[in-house]
């Protein structure tokens, strides 16, 4: 019974670590949004460089269309309301 036990935790952890993966990942694109309006700029092709090569990429980006700071921005928009 034990065994069984063991087998049904790692699957729930397994479950609760993809979940908050997913999450995080919604939460980063949300706020990348947020910057990419703030800059009057097109998020598909954000989004797309950030589901393939990153946050930092998806930032670069952004900042080589304006020369803004973006990176603040981005860390400003994820920062939680006070």
């Amino acid at each position: 019974m034990g065994h069984h036990l063991h087998e049904n935790f790692n699957a729930a952890e397994e479950w609760k670590a993809a979940r908050l993966t997913e999450i995080e990942f919604e939460e980063m694109a949300r706020a990348l949004k947020a910057v990419a309006k703030a800059h009057d700029r097109s998020f598909d092709d954000l989004l797309d460089t950030f589901a393939r090569q990153g946050l930092a990429a998806a930032l670069s980006l952004l900042a080589a269309s304006d020369g803004a700071s973006t990176t603040a921005e981005y860390y400003n928009y994820r920062s939680p309301a006070a």
